[in-house]
């Protein structure tokens, strides 16, 4: 029997295949990968067998594995093969129940990291003092966009960071590159980038925050230890451009890249973040006078790796279910339960006006209430540009049901421009 002409009568249902317990992930470690599948709609009490196929292409005519006919665990299998990072692959599976009803899936797929070894990029930095965040900023010219194949972009930068291409965010997951003991490991991400990218001239921007790598982290020294892992922004990143004739070409970090101020002023786990619109022309048109160019930096101690875990991203969006004014004139939204992630706002103040946002769990009293949180200042401002503009944290999160807001006016009519985006794990529960 090959991968090609299965048994044509198949009732058992397969569904939820999973490499690294992801759904068609990119990126992943391909050492030793774990496959896993879910079955229902089956007449036997137990899989008789099972045969799992792995692929170069979706017609299965360059198989690269076949298991045969045998007994495997459909929670956790991993097969003895060599597969190639950067190269995506397709797989499937056929089970076999003890009522000898036969099922086969449908077709998935997977891709691991950084296609080489080495990277062509460097860790760079900016000549800034450690304190101010940074941007870096690259032009990459895409002259025959018609032929690119596939485009992905291996990034890593501390603490957190965002990847920007022709003024877009790129994926949907935040926080990057999440939290690990980085003294021993750093997760880089893989991104489809090809959506992103334009005939001829492409800018990637990549924003950096302090997060739990440089910034304040936990309770030791009454809150204000800071820098434990590192005191030094830095990003390391290489674009992989393959073409349709099977050309490949590499762009990676290097002094070439511009470092340019951050409108995130500042950022932090505990205490929030200060964003500043008017800095984004800066970013945008780039004046001769502030370019300013990367430097090298030392890499990191902890061993790069490609990420394990799974992504973060918004699950879920609250609308306000109450304004309340308290007793003593404050203006606070409720959201209706507590709730990890930020709000999302749109603003319309004059230019340099400052509007804040300050996070809550309780009410006391018929009042704000924030004593609970310590030293950690758990708030976002924002100093207008004076247009109108959609605003959001990008390098903090806060635990909160309430919001009380300043500088702006909010009213009934208003209070829908502010919604609650819920971050998590991508968990299946």
């Amino acid at each position: 029997m090959s991968a090609k002409n299965t048994r044509e009568e198949t009732k058992v249902k397969l569904y939820d295949l999973k490499v690294n317990y992801q759904k068609n992930p990119i990126g992943i470690d391909l050492h030793a990968p774990v496959f896993s599948w879910k079955i229902k709609e089956f007449k036997g009490t137990c899989q008789d067998y099972s045969r799992v196929w792995i692929s170069e292409n979706e017609v299965f005519t360059k198989l690269v594995f076949d298991s045969g006919e045998k007994k495997v665990n459909s929670c956790g299998f991993t097969p003895d093969v060599f597969l190639e990072p950067g190269k995506p692959y397709y797989w499937k599976v056929l089970v076999c129940d003890d009522s000898g009803e036969l099922g086969e899936s449908e077709i998935a797929q997977f891709e691991g990291g950084h296609p080489e070894e080495n990277w062509h990029g460097k860790w760079i930095t900016a000549p800034f003092s450690k304190e101010i965040q940074p941007v870096f900023s690259k032009w990459v010219d895409v002259p025959e966009i018609e032929k690119i194949e596939k485009a992905r972009l291996y990034v890593c930068g501390l603490g957190l960071y965002e990847v920007y291409i022709n003024g877009k965010k790129v994926g949907d997951q935040f926080l990057t590159p999440y939290f690990t003991d980085y003294r021993y490991w750093i997760q880089y991400q893989t991104m489809d980038v090809k959506e992103y990218l334009e005939k001829g001239k492409n800018r990637i921007d990549i924003y950096l925050g302090n997060g739990w790598y440089k910034g304040k982290f936990g309770y030791t020294n009454k809150g204000l230890l800071r820098e434990y892992y590192g005191d030094q922004f830095q990003v390391l990143a290489d674009l992989y451009l393959w073409k349709k004739d099977g050309a490949c070409q590499a762009i990676g970090t290097d002094k070439s890249w511009l470092a340019l101020k951050s409108p995130s002023v500042f950022s932090g786990i505990y205490d929030g973040e200060l964003y500043d619109a008017r800095m984004e022309r800066v970013v945008e048109k780039v004046p001769e006078r502030q370019r300013i160019n990367a430097v090298f930096a030392e890499p990191p101690r902890g061993t790069l790796m490609p990420m394990v875990g799974l992504s973060v991203r918004k699950k879920e969006i609250l609308k306000v279910k109450k304004l309340i004014r308290s007793a003593i004139g404050e203006t606070i939204l409720d959201f209706g339960q507590e709730i990890t992630g930020w709000v999302r706002f749109r603003c319309h103040v004059p230019e340099g006006q400052k509007v804040t946002l300050q996070y809550s769990e309780i009410m006391q009293d018929g009042k704000f209430y924030r004593e609970n949180l310590r030293t950690a200042a758990a708030e976002f401002s924002f100093i207008s540009a004076g247009v109108d503009q959609v605003i959001r944290p990008h390098f903090t999160f806060y635990g909160f049901r309430y919001v009380k807001v300043t500088g702006m006016e909010v009213t009934e009519e208003n209070q829908g421009d502010f919604e609650a985006w819920c971050l998590y794990s991508e968990l299946e529960e």
